[in-house]
């Protein structure tokens, strides 16, 4: 069987004590090993791009993205320090008593929220020790989400990464940075097209090959879901 483990806690993270300058905004962080970024709301204005110099000036490749118009989000981008500073960060803690950090962690209101994959409930139970004697930890809930869907989500995501073409990845990621998927919409395609050295028909086809492979990829959970399956996938829960 496979657990989700969904916890909250306060302790000495240099994330946590960037995301108490924003308030009761939510701040997510994402890590693949290799790079790191957090998608901070709206666009960050020059004290506060100041003050994320000073916080993360030491990391590597620092950088900042804005995505959406007006920008709607800032990512600020660099390399993975998870391997440096290991004794302050939870996320290799967990990966070393087997648990799958699932990504976004989310910080608000000076707690940082994780769901963890647990595949069984003595690793969640060795995870749940581990946090209770290094932090001020609570739990939210562990559930059991069987075998079948995990794996079958997991396939599916895979699947559809390696079907896209470089050039659909290309296009459909400028047009998410541009705001094309903005309600209501940013710009059109033809203006995309222009920023991108290419043609419209070109920049519509690949954006519609794309969105037809996600959509296809996607519709049998939406169907999953719609029959009111009692399940739903990690990844698209929002904390409390």
């Amino acid at each position: 069987m496979v657990f989700e483990l969904s916890v909250k806690l306060q302790h000495n993270c240099i994330y946590l004590d960037y995301s108490e300058a924003f308030g009761n905004k939510q701040i997510y962080h994402y890590c693949s090993k290799f790079n790191d970024y957090l998608i901070v709301p709206g666009r960050l204005n020059d004290e506060q791009k100041l003050f994320t110099e000073f916080v993360f000036g030491k990391f590597d490749n620092l950088r900042f993205k804005q995505i959406g118009a007006p920008s709607e989000y800032t990512y600020v981008m660099f390399d993975c320090k998870c391997d440096e500073l290991e004794s302050n960060y939870i996320t290799p803690k967990i990966r070393k008593l087997k648990g799958i950090p699932i990504f976004p962690h989310v910080y608000q209101n000076g707690w940082e929220y994780y769901k963890i994959f647990c595949k069984t409930k003595e690793i969640a139970n060795d995870i749940v020790s581990m946090l209770e004697n290094e932090n001020r930890f609570k739990m939210i809930s562990l559930s059991d989400l069987g075998d079948d869907l995990l794996i079958t989500q997991s396939a599916i995501l895979n699947q559809l990464i390696t079907e896209l073409t470089p050039k659909q990845l290309e296009v459909l990621t400028s047009a998410f940075e541009k705001g094309y998927y903005n309600i209501p919409r940013s710009i059109r395609t033809i203006d995309i097209a222009e920023k991108m050295g290419k043609t419209r028909y070109a920049v519509d086809k690949s954006l519609r090959s794309a969105e037809n492979k996600i959509i296809n990829y996607i519709m049998p959970f939406l169907y999953l879901h719609q029959s009111n399956v009692n399940i739903k996938p990690a990844l698209l829960d929002k904390f409390p």
